[in-house]
């Protein structure tokens, strides 16, 4: 693990910061040290700072999935939901042995996390742009995920409880009398 692992491991975002941008002197080109530098920003919350160093790093690595999640990410906290939602889209459509495998990649734990954590934003955008269908769909799929062992950033029982919200249990009786009727005719 590096001096910067360390530091963004321990939260410490202006110490992080500080060690990236001495990096970024002797490597200016490296999209890792731009996405980390974005990460530091987006944790205090000042995402336009994030989004400026995460368009830097998408210039300079267009294919790369963590610079493409970190994107996505400011995108949508800088209320440009509907380009995070493009990119999302563009990370669900790799393939998930690039994902894992490819020139950026952490091994197939890391990628699937990854996918499950786009399945978690993109319910999250569709809750938003209240489309309920589509929230489920994508909160089913990352439930589905982890039911299999997938991980994630995020919390398991607020999506089970965001899904219940979405798809409210249908009484038998108002079931059964549509099916009478049906019947019936």
């Amino acid at each position: 693990m590096t001096e910067i692992d360390k530091l963004v491991a321990a939260k410490k975002w202006k110490k992080a910061r500080a060690s990236i941008m001495d990096k970024l002197l002797g490597a200016p080109t490296d999209h890792w040290l731009w996405t980390t530098l974005g990460l530091t920003f987006y944790e205090q919350r000042r995402y336009d700072k994030a989004l400026q160093c995460s368009r830097r790093a998408v210039g300079l690595a267009p294919d790369c999935p963590l610079v493409l999640w970190d994107y996505a990410g400011c995108l949508s906290m800088c209320s440009q939901e509907d380009s995070a939602l493009a990119i999302w889209t563009i990370l669900l459509g790799m393939e998930l042995e690039d994902v894992a495998y490819g020139e950026c990649a952490e091994g197939m734990d890391w990628a699937m996390q990854l996918i499950n954590d786009v399945h978690y934003r993109m319910g999250k955008y569709y809750q938003w742009k209240e489309n309920p269908e589509q929230a489920c769909v994508s909160f089913k799929k990352y439930l589905h995920n982890r039911a299999h062992g997938v991980g994630s950033i995020y919390d398991k029982q607020k999506v089970e409880k965001y899904l219940a919200e979405l798809t409210p249990a249908e009484s038998p009786t108002a079931n059964g009398a549509a099916a009478r009727r049906t019947v019936k005719s």
